[in-house]
């Protein structure tokens, strides 16, 4: 069973951004931006107009079983 984990939403247009999804944060404001509005608001944060940090998670690992 996948489960995809909604880890905010974009301040920008509303979407829901998941885990596995390419996505950025200022690491400031602490705001979640989607890929979409990333490209459109050139990197920059629009409350502090900081840089942008892409977000990366360690890879999930499979859950063994014997």
């Amino acid at each position: 069973m996948f489960m995809a984990f909604v880890i905010g939403r974009c301040l920008r247009c509303g979407r829901k951004v998941y885990k596995d999804d390419d996505a950025y944060k200022c690491e400031h404001c602490g705001i979640y931006i989607c890929e979409i509005c990333y490209r459109k608001l050139r990197g920059i944060c629009p409350l502090c107009k900081r840089e942008l940090v892409e977000i990366s998670f360690p890879p999930a690992t499979p859950y063994l079983t014997y």
